[in-house]
């Protein structure tokens, strides 16, 4: 009864599908503090669901910013501080946990809010049939942890041709998982054979993903193991669809913050980090690394680089900008005067490190909002004629003197309004100027056929890899955002300026001028 009395103001347009509230936005913006203020005061209670990928994992409180044990007690949290680091938790994890815990919050009349900044965990939420999984996972996902298999295992596809399909499960047997092999040269050839299978079998998913991204090509190759399709032609499908159906009658709230006074809140972050006690957390995740209790490490291989930085909590920033400063501190005792000033010399550059990374993962965080799920957002109010089911709101959180008058009292406002169905369906011209959309672009007529998107590869001959090779760039859109980047420009211009020189010096040897100086 008291479910049917939380939801009866909600118009009868929009009662088949129950609420869910997001609160999304870069690190550091202030996203918890906004998810506990609607969850305590709004009209129904709210209660947050973790979606940093980052958080989920057990300690390391100070690292991932996770909200206090107090703050728990006041608002209830799901998802957080409860898997192991010896595991690895993916998005197909997540999304099974959450549904199955919005399903719980709903029953007892709640909201679910969910909060993070890891966008690949929200779209997996909003959006069914974001992701591929084949019946094979699902089915994994099921079974208790000692009779679950890997997946190089996943028997392939029957219309799939028997030598091809072996080429498949040998290569996705070698590049599991664990993939951290002692032989470079062996870890370099699989990635090799790899990308070539994946072009062989769906060259629009080749040319999408970098080749030195293992982890994307080999998810584009089991997926079309397993299904028998080419992944490029799942996604045209879902696309075709709208993405996949919206889940729930959903409202967005999108924290944003001038770059300027963030970055100034994130450097202060890392300093408050280190006066709650990082460089501890930090030492004792260390410990546990030598210890082999951390997935993605292997300290008794040969290799020059035994932790994967890629792979579960070590992803998390600071670890790998600390790396340096505690190798350093475990080689020498801190006795002598040259080994003390050395190490705080290190200790100061990952200070700074992880400042710069914190300040990069942010800007990244932003391009996705602003590219991605906001567009996307206006796209399914657009394609519901504006009917309620979804709603996207930008909210300023620069100024944190004003956070009560721009966020904390206007969120909160914009959510009751939104569980009562009396919202705004129109997004506010600030959230129109900081997507770049204009109001007349909205509001076209639904039905507009999409683009493809272009993932044609393109070299840049002016800038260089990590390898000294002219860049490789995958896609039209990524090729636009490269060529307007302050890297390419610098570069652009090194190079005009060269080649002005040389005009100059071969000028210079045709006039005869010599070493005199004068110019001819």
């Amino acid at each position: 009864m008291e479910a049917n009395r939380a939801y009866s103001p909600i118009p009868s347009a929009v009662t088949s599908k129950k609420p869910v509230l997001v609160v999304v936005g870069t690190t550091g913006v202030g996203k918890s503090n906004l998810a506990m203020e609607i969850a305590a005061r709004v009209g129904i209670k709210g209660e947050v669901i973790n979606a940093d990928s980052m958080q989920v994992y057990k300690g390391m409180d100070v690292i991932t910013n996770k909200v206090t044990p107090e703050e728990r007690s006041r608002v209830p949290h799901h998802l957080l501080d409860f898997v192991d680091p010896m595991s690895e938790y993916s998005v197909l994890q997540f999304e099974r946990d959450a549904l199955a815990v919005i399903d719980e919050i709903h029953s007892r009349g709640k909201v679910p809010i969910l909060v993070g900044g890891t966008h690949y965990y929200i779209q997996s939420i909003l959006w069914d049939s974001n992701l591929v999984s084949s019946k094979k996972e699902e089915q994994q996902q099921q079974q208790p942890e000692d009779e679950k298999c890997n997946d190089d295992d996943t028997l392939a596809h029957a219309s799939i041709d028997p030598d091809l399909a072996l080429a498949i499960s040998n290569a996705l047997k070698q590049s599991d998982a664990t993939f951290k092999l002692k032989d470079e040269q062996t870890q370099a050839e699989t990635m090799k054979e790899i990308v070539r299978l994946l072009s062989h079998v769906d060259p629009v998913m080749a040319l999408r993903w970098h080749p030195n991204d293992w982890r994307k090509n080999r998810r584009s190759l089991q997926v079309f193991y397993t299904t028998g399709e080419r992944h490029s032609d799942i996604l045209d499908k879902q696309k075709e669809d709208g993405g996949g159906s919206l889940r729930f009658r959903t409202g967005v709230f999108w924290l944003w913050a001038e770059n300027k006074m963030l970055d100034a809140r994130l450097d202060g972050r890392v300093h408050d980090m280190i006066k709650n006690g990082l460089f501890s957390e930090i030492t004792e995740m260390r410990r546990k690394v030598v210890a082999g209790q951390v997935a993605g490490t292997d300290m008794q291989t040969d290799s020059s680089n035994p932790i994967d930085y890629t792979r579960g909590v070590m992803q998390t920033i600071g670890f790998k900008e600390f790396d340096a400063y505690l190798t350093k501190l475990d080689q020498h005792a801190p006795s002598p005067a040259a080994t003390t000033h050395e190490l705080e010399k290190l200790k100061a550059q990952a200070v700074e490190s992880m400042q710069a990374a914190t300040r990069r993962y942010a800007r990244k965080q932003v391009s996705w909002i602003k590219n991605k799920l906001g567009p996307k957002c206006l796209m399914e109010a657009r394609k519901a004629d504006m009917s309620g089911d979804i709603a996207f709101w930008a909210l300023d959180a620069s100024d944190l003197t004003a956070w009560g008058k721009n966020v904390g009292d206007e969120g909160v406002k914009l959510a009751n309004e939104f569980i009562a169905g009396t919202h705004a369906t129109k997004p506010s011209d600030f959230t129109l100027q900081l997507l770049q959309v204009e109001d007349a672009e909205l509001l076209a007529s639904a039905g507009t056929p999409s683009l493809k998107p272009d993932w044609t590869s393109r070299v840049c001959e002016v800038c260089l890899d990590k390898g000294g090779k002219p860049k490789l760039v995958h896609g039209a859109r990524e090729w636009a955002i490269h060529v307007k980047s302050n890297s390419h420009t610098k570069m652009v211009k090194r190079q005009k300026r060269r080649q002005e020189f040389k005009q100059w010096d071969e000028k210079k040897k045709v006039s005869g001028e010599g070493d005199s100086g004068k110019i001819v």
